[in-house]
């Protein structure tokens, strides 16, 4: 998981997000390139992104405190990041962030999906690269 924009906000920090994504995709394709030459498995992924509000910080006890980030926004994400595999992409984007971002790739829209854990339905957009 990562995070963009929690502990101090860039003003860009949905666009960066989306823009990381994009240079992981291109990065890994170039490593299972390389990879397929020399016999080794392909490496695949998946990744959702949501945006909103989330509590962040250091959580725990004494004995074991981790930094973390929770909240609906996240989980969200995460449940975005599952559906990838029921609409067979490694790249979902919620209808919300995609509003707010510029972006040129292919994409379809998948409209009213409803995500674990919530009541009201979610538009997500399918990337392609």
């Amino acid at each position: 998981m990562a995070s963009f924009g929690t502990l101090k906000s860039y003003e860009n920090d949905v666009q960066n997000a989306f823009d990381c994504v994009v240079a992981m995709n291109i990065k890994l394709e170039n490593l299972n390139k390389k990879r397929g030459q020399t016999n080794q498995f392909i490496i695949e992924h998946r990744i959702g992104i949501h945006y909103g509000t989330c509590i962040v910080g250091n959580m725990g006890r004494k004995q074991r405190v981790e930094f973390a980030v929770i909240g609906d926004t996240v989980n969200a994400a995460s449940r975005i990041c599952s559906a990838c595999k029921q609409f067979g992409t490694n790249f979902l984007i919620s209808g919300e962030l995609a509003q707010m971002i510029n972006y040129d790739l292919p994409s379809k829209i998948v409209s009213g999906y409803l995500i674990r854990g919530r009541n009201e339905l979610l538009d997500l957009v399918k990337i392609y690269q």
